[in-house]
């Protein structure tokens, strides 16, 4: 069962700078104007779980915002058994460099590490779905707690437990790395998951959703030395590579990582300017990374230890 629900987005910056252009919702019913709207489905297996309305729950009994927001179920815990999605899709502006930023409250209630709420995004294949928590390709996420991340048996990894607190989420794309490799949409769901048992549970409440593009930053303020940075080094293989970003259109265009031996052992081709790979799948040993990007190329040694 498909339904289509129209809902305007508000767009605001990603952190430290001013956005381009600002639109919002909050779940409040008021009319919108077509050009700052955007289409919310809801995609479900089993019963339809998600709801826009003014929350009558054990833990969500009031909007951030009143007098509604998007949740699962406004009366009754979440059913069991259930997958639920609401999607949505964001269409930047062609020619805008720098980031593309969604950001959400939410309060969470769900049985930690069995059932959870994930976001995901759709890849530049049009077909893959990626996990906001695991796509290396995500320039940042964050505003939620640390002990709300879990991973369900299945491998999915989500929002789980409770957090009766109202968090700020934000997520965050590189729009040239968009732009490179021929996205121009963002396509968003948010999943929601219950195995079996019931434990009466509010599940996963969210309100005045937000969408930006904004010029460039880094989420701490401190200001990198470096043009490309990557560590841990040594490492047990996860390797975080943050390039100091530019104005404009830039790009990692490659990654390459060399053995002792001259070798390319392992290569990336067009990633955003903040990127992680993994090089646990090599031996240990002392290796060079050269990271090239449409403004520059860097080369660094790496040790992988274990």
């Amino acid at each position: 069962m498909t339904r289509s629900i129209l809902l305007a987005l508000v767009l605001v910056n990603c952190g430290h700078v001013e956005a381009q252009w600002s639109y919002m919702q909050y779940f409040d019913g008021a009319d919108t104007a077509a050009s700052n709207s955007i289409l919310f489905d809801t995609v479900t297996v089993g019963s339809n779980t998600w709801m826009i309305g003014s929350p009558s729950k054990t833990l969500f009994n009031a909007p951030y915002t009143a007098p509604n927001v998007l949740v699962t179920d406004t009366i009754q815990p979440y059913s069991t058994n259930d997958t639920s999605v609401v999607s949505f899709a964001v269409v930047p502006q062609q020619g805008f460099f720098g980031i593309v930023a969604l950001q959400w409250l939410q309060k969470l209630d769900y049985e930690q590490g069995a059932d959870g709420g994930v976001v995901e995004f759709l890849g530049d294949d049009g077909v893959t779905w990626a996990n906001a928590f695991s796509s290396p390709y995500v320039y940042s996420y964050y505003g939620f707690e640390p002990g709300n991340q879990d991973t369900l048996v299945d491998g999915t990894i989500v929002f789980s437990g409770t957090d009766t607190t109202w968090r700020n989420i934000w997520f965050c794309l590189d729009l040239s790395w968009m732009w490179s490799v021929g996205m121009d949409t963002l396509h968003m769901r948010f999943t929601h998951l219950a195995d079996s048992v019931d434990t009466a549970q509010d599940g996963w409440m969210i309100d005045n959703v937000f969408a930006a593009f904004t010029f460039v930053h880094t989420v701490s303020g401190t200001e990198q030395k470096n043009y490309v940075e990557f560590g841990p080094n040594p490492t047990t293989g996860p390797l975080r590579i943050d390039v100091r970003k530019m104005g404009g259109y830039h790009v990692i265009e490659s990654i390459e990582l060399i053995d002792a031996s001259g070798r390319v052992v392992q290569k990336y081709g067009s990633s955003p300017v903040k990127f992680g790979i993994d090089i646990s799948s090599h031996p240990d040993g002392y290796y060079q990374l050269r990271v090239r990007t449409n403004m520059g190329e860097q080369t660094g040694p790496v040790l992988l230890a274990r």
